[in-house]
């Protein structure tokens, strides 16, 4: 399973015109957020649920990814096959 970062990014860049986010503001936003301890974590994390690697994905990165990015969760979350 994956989160697609780079497509939602562009998706959300493209709905909000001022924004111009990015996966490095994004990893900022969630150290903000609490959900990680240092940016660095934020970053592997962002990275390693792109790739594709993951076999799960945190209810806390899943819930701010909903509401960042106000999709639905099929679109949140791709499954690989």
């Amino acid at each position: 399973m994956r989160i697609p970062f780079k497509e939602l990014i562009k998706e959300f860049n493209t709905e909000h015109p001022g924004a111009k986010l990015n996966k490095l503001k994004l990893a900022k936003e969630m150290l903000e957020a609490g959900l990680f301890k240092s940016l660095a974590s934020a970053k592997a994390m962002i990275w390693h649920l792109e790739s594709g690697k993951a076999k799960c994905i945190t209810y806390k990165v899943y819930w701010y990814c909903l509401l960042k990015f106000n999709k639905p969760g099929t679109d949140i979350i791709v499954f690989k096959k």
